[in-house]
């Protein structure tokens, strides 16, 4: 074959491969304009134009269609008008292709976007777990400060965007990243004024501390806005960073100033295209000047992009400036509407939120019978959120006493304006709710499974001969319902203001240390006659032989042993055994004690309380006297060592003869070791290990005596981890003292002496033989059945 033949052919084949080339070339670029019957560059035209309602639209029959810019378009329109669930589920579509095609800077990319969006529908735990899959690049380390943001986590926050601002130098992100670092220290301040406000009286070095901390985080906080505001005058073309930037520092500003700065930054929005970002920016505005304009063009804007999450928020927020106004019509009408759009995304959290502002509309025009299904419609959707507000709680932006508590005691005080069998019913329901809700908020975890409960509680109080004494402490009354033993429940109202209620609490306790005098005496007889004479005539036609008391506020803090008779001239202790718990749904069947004991002290004044318990080391060898079992003292009592020996060992009964202090909020809350404290978290965390715990004492701790939440840290402990009787004690008692009622106590138990009994019979020992007076005895409680 010659050579000329040879070439030919080569040029004809090459010819043949050029055009298969060029038609493969021609279908790719064909296929990512009109993939799949969809053009493209009129989809990218509908974006431009903000038309993501008509976007949406075209691609609703190619939800699962191979082009990830499809996903990509569909993710950003669905991002724009609001409906972020299905943001996510196509960004993650179009991440998935990218993935199969190993195009890793994409895949990045959407995790980083995804990442944002998680944080933004309140799942920053999933945030998290998706940036531990891509590099410690600046986004995703701030990202991290957000995630972290949202999750109450504020130091580790400001740690983040500082060192992301350390890396970073355009102007955008830095914008972005200064704004988030002032609302971190801004949480952060409010976060530190709550742990000041929860210290006992006595601790002047935390305080102090606290104090310096807060201003410290206050005047960062305005600076860093400071300069958050100064860079965004930089920007030629306002965008979504210098907004924020604006909106972060509108509020340090005088009010003067503040009407000055007003009209740019209403322009600036004004100027920013319709989005769901712009609405929810409007609303930002309008929770910070209180008007009623920013809401109305929320409003707008959010009607334009059919924005259901945007038009929900922004009604409701309507109906309440309205509601505020004393214009119930309009008010109820926007509530109303507001409504509509939350249960067409099943939104329980705007659920709850709008069904409650709908119960006060209701109940400010008389509507009393709306009001109450109302409150209903609240209570379930906040029960349907738990989960999320537990993860929420930690977070300042979301405030459990203002913006949870207030609905089941709007409900109750409702219910109690007829407290007919039924509503009794559905009060302590409600009522229980609101105790389980308060727990979940401390513990930042879900602590009562229903399913655990084996014997029902009202088996367990009839079997008994248990009465329940449950107080409700209301604005401008004091609830009690009584419950006897055969279940039958009766209640009164007794017209004190929740303020003189707790003045006289404070008076009472204030009284309780005199141990010189007997002025406890007039407050001991005065909560006699207000909460037991009126169902005392009761007692015995009902056989009762325990009282159990749920009670609510202050009255938790009080000592229910120390009532007073002024007519038999006796304490209410050497009437009757008396437990404490936190709702009926908490009784729980007391079980028989057995040894195992495993018992830890400490005697050495140790920082941060650096006082010295002497009597802890007779304690704990009168209770090896009477239990065997194993002791750890002083060196031996670390936090190492705790840790370790609760891992390892299964006791029935645990005693800690410790200084402890326990004040309604888990940071603040802690027992001390040899070395360190050991937080409640730490040993929630060990007690989980211990299903067949018996008995938990806690024999030298303390709560924060004006603090109503106090006493939930202590009850918390035994009802999350299912013990059925946990010793402790409202104020530090004498070590003397303590470790002399301890042993009875333990004596008692080793008889086979019910707990309850047991400890009636060692208080009544030490107010028989050695002093009437309550302060050494009545600080002893009892929580369980």
């Amino acid at each position: 074959m010659n050579v000329k033949l040879i070439k030919k052919r080569i040029k004809k084949i090459a010819f043949y491969v050029f055009i298969f080339y060029f038609n493969l070339i021609f279908i790719i670029l064909t296929q990512s304009n009109t993939w799949g019957q969809v053009n493209l560059d009129f989809i990218k035209q509908l974006y431009q134009q903000g038309k993501y309602g008509e976007l949406i639209e075209q691609l609703a029959s190619h939800q699962d269609n191979k082009n990830p810019l499809i996903h990509e378009y569909l993710a950003s329109s669905y991002e724009a008008t609001g409906q972020l669930n299905s943001a996510i589920f196509h960004w993650k579509k179009a991440r998935q292709v990218y993935e199969q095609h190993h195009n890793v800077n994409k895949v990045v990319k959407l995790k980083l976007i995804q990442a944002q969006l998680e944080i933004e529908t309140g799942d920053p735990q999933e945030a998290l777990h998706l940036l531990q899959q891509v590099p410690e690049l600046v986004e995703a380390v701030a990202l991290k400060g957000n995630a972290l943001l949202v999750l109450g986590e504020y130091q580790k926050a400001i740690a983040k965007f500082d060192t992301a601002l350390q890396q970073v130098f355009d102007p955008d992100v830095r914008l972005s990243l200064l704004s988030n670092l002032s609302q971190a220290y801004q949480k952060n301040t409010l976060r530190l004024k709550q742990q000041q406000e929860l210290l006992l009286p006595n601790n002047t070095t935390e305080s102090q501390q606290l104090a310096r901390a807060v201003l410290e985080n206050q005047q960062l906080a305005k600076t860093t806005a400071n300069q958050a505001w100064q860079l965004a005058q930089t920007f030629n073309q306002p965008n979504y960073s210098t907004a924020r930037a604006w909106l972060t520092w509108l509020p340090y500003l005088s009010k003067e100033k503040q009407q000055e700065t007003l009209t740019k930054v209403e322009t600036a929005l004004s100027n920013l295209p319709s989005t769901h970002q712009t609405v929810m920016l409007w609303l930002n505005l309008a929770d910070i000047i209180d008007h009623q304009e920013p809401i109305t063009q929320a409003n707008a804007i959010a009607q334009t992009l059919n924005d259901y999450q945007g038009m929900a928020i922004a009604k409701r927020k309507l109906g309440h400036y309205f509601e505020t106004q004393q214009q119930y019509p309009l008010a109820l009408a926007y509530t109303q509407e507001a409504l509509k759009y939350a249960h067409a995304q099943l939104a329980h959290e705007q659920l709850y939120r709008t069904s409650w502002q709908k119960a006060r509309i209701y109940e400010a025009i008389g509507e009393k019978k709306a009001a109450k299904l109302a409150y209903e419609q609240a209570v379930y959707s906040l029960n349907r959120i738990r989960n999320k507000l537990i993860s929420a709680s930690k977070n300042i932006q979301f405030n459990f006493q203002k913006e949870v508590e207030p609905v089941y005691r709007n409900y109750l005080s409702l219910l109690l304006e007829n407290p007919t069998s039924k509503n009794l019913d559905t009060v302590t329901q409600v009522f229980d709710l609101l105790q389980l809700s308060q727990l979940e908020n401390l513990f930042q975890d879900s602590c009562f499974d229903e399913s655990d409960r084996g014997i029902e509680p009202s088996e367990i109080l009839q079997k008994n001969k248990i009465a329940v004494i449950n107080t409700i402490i209301l604005p401008n009354s004091l609830h009690i319902i009584f419950r006897l033993p055969q279940g039958n429940k009766y209640h009164i109202q007794q017209n004190i203001t929740s303020q003189q209620l707790n003045h006289k609490i404070e008076e009472w306790k204030t009284n309780l240390f005199k141990v010189t005098t007997n002025d406890y005496l007039t407050s001991s007889q005065y909560f006699y006659d207000l909460l037991l004479s009126p169902f005392e005539h009761k007692f015995p036609s009902s056989k009762v032989k325990q009282l159990l008391f749920i009670n609510d506020g202050l009255l938790k803090n009080l000592p229910m042993s120390a009532l007073y008779d002024r007519k038999k001239q006796e304490f209410l202790i050497e009437k009757f055994p008396i437990s404490n718990n936190l709702g009926q749904q908490f009784i729980t069947n007391s079980s028989d004690i057995e040894s195992p004991v495993i018992a830890f002290g400490l005697t050495e004044s140790r920082p941060p309380i650096n006082k010295s318990l002497p009597n802890v080391t007779n304690e704990l060898q009168e209770i090896k006297n009477i239990w065997g079992g194993n002791t750890y003292l002083d060196q031996e009592f670390t936090r190492e060592r705790f840790i370790e020996i609760l891992k390892t060992q299964r006791p029935q009964i645990l005693h800690i003869a410790t200084h402890g202090i326990f004040t309604g909020v888990s940071e603040t809350t802690y027992l001390q070791s040899y070395d360190q404290i050991i937080d409640l978290n730490d040993f929630d965390d060990l007690l989980q290990r211990h299903t067949n715990l018996s008995l938990l004492t806690l024999s030298a701790c303390e709560t924060a005596t004006g603090n109503e939440k106090a006493v939930l840290g202590l009850a918390g402990v035994a009802i999350k981890q299912g013990i059925p009787n946990t010793l402790g004690t409202l104020w530090q008692v004498q070590d003397n003292v303590s470790a002399r009622l301890i042993r009875q106590f333990y004596q008692n138990i080793e008889n086979n002496i019910p707990p309850v009994k047991a400890l009636q019979l060692a208080q009544l020992r030490e107010l028989e033989n050695i002093s009437q007076h309550p302060r050494s005895w009545a600080a002893f409680l009892l929580i369980g059945t």
